[in-house]
Order: C-alpha cells, then structure tokens, then sequence
C-alpha cells in the first residue's frame, strides 16, 4: 500500500518541481540576489531575497497547480557607511549565531537573522576611527551604520631664535586659519594641512623668509625661525679708488669673518682684516660699479650703502690681480721679461716677452678696459709705435700700430676722461707740440687735443 501510494504522488512531485524549476528560470534574469529551495513533502517552493530579507512561499496542490503564495519576513538587511568614502575604512559586522563579515567602505549585508549586530571599525592611519555601535535587527526590516571617520589632529612647534627676542610671528592654515604669538609656542589640534609662518619685525634684526610646511593628520613638525643681527656702520665711507683700502667702522660684524664679505654693487672687496666694530676691505680693483655697498656678515646683511668706486688701475698691473708686476729688459739683447709679483715682494712666475735691442717699452697700462695692463713699444729706427692688448697669461690678444713718426714720442699714459681707459700724451720734441689722444677700447683715437706748443716745457714724469 506504501508503494503503491508513492507511486501515485510521483506526477505531483514532478509537476511540482518543474513548476519551481520554470518559475526560478523565470524570475533569475532579473533577480540577482535571490537564494531558492523547495519542500517536496509539503508541495512549497521558497524564495529568499537577500536584499530586503523577506521570504516568498508557493503552495502548490496535488495537480502541481499553485493555489496560495506566503511572503514573510524572516531576515532582514544591514547597510554599512563609511564616511568619507575616499577613506575605504575597514570594518566588521558580528551578529546571532556566530556570524561575522569583514569587508572594506560602504556595503549592504542581506538576509541576515534577527538579533543584535555590533559594527566595529578598523584603523586606517592618519585618522580617527568610530567608536563600536549595537544595533538590533528585526525580521523584515533594515538598519544602517554609518561611521564617520575624523583627521587626527596635528601639532607645529613654533621656535624663533635666538629666543631672548621673543620675536612676533602669524600662523595661518587651512579653512581659514591664523593664530598670532610672540616668541616659542606649540600649538596643537590642528588640522592636516599647509601651514604658513610670517615672522615679524624686530628693531637692529633682519627676520626670517616666510616657511610653509605640511602637516599630516596625527603628526608634529617644528619650524625655526633664525633672525639674524643687522650690522650697523653710522657714518659710511661714500666713495674709494679702484685697488684702495676703505675702512668700516660700527658694529655686529662678528668677531671673525667667518663667511662675512664686503659686496660692492655684486663684487666683492678682498679683507684686509676683520672685527666686531671694524672692517678694512680693498675696494675691487677690476669689475667693481658705484651703486649700493653692503657688509653681510654670519649674523644678518646691512642696509644698503651709497658708494661711488673711482677709476685707479694699476698701470702696471698685467693679470688683474690688483698687484703691480714689473717688466724687465736687458740691453744687449733687448729681451723683455716680465715678472708676476705677489704681495710679499716675490715672484710668482714670470715670462719672457720679446727679444729684439730694435724695440723698447715705453708704457704699460690698460687701453681696453679689461683691468689687464697692455703694453705700448717703439721702435727707435722708424718711431713706430705698436700696442700689445694682453692677456692675465702674458700672452698678446691683439696689437695694433699707432704711429710712424720718429718726431712725436710717447711722454705719458692715464685716464684723462674717466671713461677706464687709458689716453696718450704726445710730445713733438722740435716744437715742442704735446697732444692729448682720447682712446677707445679698440685701440684708435676717438679724439684729441693740443694742450701746448712751447720747447721750453716738458711734462713732469
């Protein structure tokens, strides 16, 4: 009879399963969370939808004919938020019956049980995490955790120096930001950012540049603020000569010079000596313009000084390094040599420039402005009149020929115009004519002029 009965319920049970077999094919194109099961012995086909939690139950009759549908709410559905989004915050969610899910940023947790869930969030670096949350989930229904994740505050440390000036300085930041103090300070709670500090002023102190810094979240960064001494010199010399000594008299120059200098319009004068009252420095002789003189010293920079620089080359100096160096020639040869002296009096090398008894030298000074000195020769026989332009080496650039005139001798070389290149002084010894020839840097005359004609006078050597 068993059997026999069974046998009679197969067609049910087969009707049955392939109607839940259609209606689950039906429905999977465009159900995408849905879990489903059937119970062959009580002809019902479940269908569980995750994402609301709710349960939908299809009794079927012996025939295989749906006669009722049951929707129930069994489970329920949990939303997790993290904010901000860009954080993607860990988390994990433990509820009844032992279940657990970890996962990363904002999630839906479906088809869940009934009962209590705790969230609790994970660490992410630079942050602030939520604290834990309990929440109770009923069947059918939903319920969200959202966590908000705030930036670890950060802290600067504010140092200006030295510290006896407790020196004034501005703070300002993100959103808006700006706290003012004076002297050290630390200022904390503050948000991750770009940080500006702008020193103030402190009388006889040259302040620091602005300093920007970024703090991070939860981290602490000093900025220094290093105000420096200004140097102070109450009645300045207001011009020198070219090659000349000029001395400074005033104060906070430092005891040693350490990486002090003397700047003169961009070009530095070499020290002669160094203290915390004065300084003696040569004013350059090559190079060097009128304009602003300023001492900078390890402590701070003066205030800018009116200084006039004065023409003065060295005639004689042939490698511009503000020394006189000596030519030699010996007569029965006429070889010419020429000796770089150094400040103690010695030579320092030397270089022969010529041998030939037809060819003297008569000057040397700078006819071209490069404060290397050149050198003017003649030859007695023609009165040939040659200008060497030379190089520091003791080499010749270029020449260039003057004169060929065996009445009219060279009697004097200088600066006539201030213009920093040498002019010519002219003697006709018959009539006794002397001419001023006005030079330009390539070696001719621009202009000249008779300043005397008397045989009874000569130029004062």
């Amino acid at each position: 009879m068993k059997i026999t009965k069974c046998l009679k319920q197969l067609p049910v049970l087969f009707i049955l399963i392939l109607n839940a077999f259609l209606f689950i094919n039906a429905i999977s194109a465009f159900a995408g969370n849905l879990n489903y099961y059937y119970d062959a012995g009580n002809r019902l086909t479940y269908i569980d939808d995750q994402a609301t939690g709710k349960r939908i139950a299809y009794k079927y009759d012996e025939s295989g004919n749906r006669i009722q549908s049951i929707i129930s709410d069994q489970k329920g559905v949990v939303t997790v938020d993290s904010n901000p989004d860009s954080v993607n915050a860990p988390w994990t969610l433990t509820g009844p019956n032992s279940f657990s899910a970890s996962n990363n940023g904002d999630a839906v947790v479906g088809y869940l049980d009934p009962g209590n869930y705790i969230i609790t969030w994970g660490d992410v670096t630079g942050w602030i995490k939520p604290v834990s949350e309990t929440k109770n989930l009923v069947a059918g229904n939903s319920i969200t955790f959202t966590g908000t994740y705030q930036p670890s505050s950060g802290t600067i440390t504010i140092d200006p120096s030295p510290d006896s000036l407790t020196a004034p300085w501005i703070m300002t930041g993100p959103e808006s930001f700006s706290v003012s103090f004076n002297g050290d300070a630390v200022v904390g709670y503050l948000t991750p950012g770009d940080y500006t500090v702008t020193w103030g002023d402190v009388a006889g102190w040259d302040k620091p540049y602005p300093v920007t810094q970024n703090l991070a979240a939860g981290d602490s960064i000093l900025i220094n603020g290093m105000y420096q001494l200004i140097p102070v010199v109450p009645i300045p010399p207001t011009e020198g000569i070219e090659g000349s000594d000029i001395t400074l008299n005033g104060s906070n120059f430092g005891p040693t010079q350490g990486g002090g200098y003397v700047d003169f319009n961009g070009v530095n004068g070499a020290i002669i000596s160094w203290s915390d009252t004065q300084i003696v420095v040569k004013v350059p002789a090559c190079g060097a313009t009128s304009g602003c003189l300023r001492i900078v010293t390890d402590y701070g920079t003066s205030a800018c000084m009116d200084f006039v620089v004065k023409v003065g080359t060295i005639k004689k100096d042939l490698n511009a390094d503000g020394i006189a160096d000596i030519l030699w020639r010996k007569e029965s040869t006429g070889q010419v040599v020429l000796w770089y002296m150094n400040t103690y009096g010695t030579r320092s090398s030397y270089k022969t420039l010529l041998t030939d008894p037809a060819w003297t030298v008569v000057e040397t000074d700078d006819f071209n402005a490069d404060c290397i000195a050149d050198i003017l020769w003649r030859k007695e026989s023609s009165g040939q009149v040659v200008l060497w332009f030379m190089n520091a080496n003791g080499t010749r650039s270029s020449y260039k020929t003057l004169l060929t005139d065996t009445t009219w001798t060279v009697v004097e070389t200088d600066d006539f115009n201030a213009d920093g290149i040498a002019d010519i002084l002219w003697r006709k010894e018959l009539t006794g004519e002397v001419v001023l020839w006005f030079m330009s840097a390539d070696g001719t005359h621009a202009d000249d002029k008779t300043l005397i004609i008397d045989t009874e006078w000569t130029v004062v050597p």
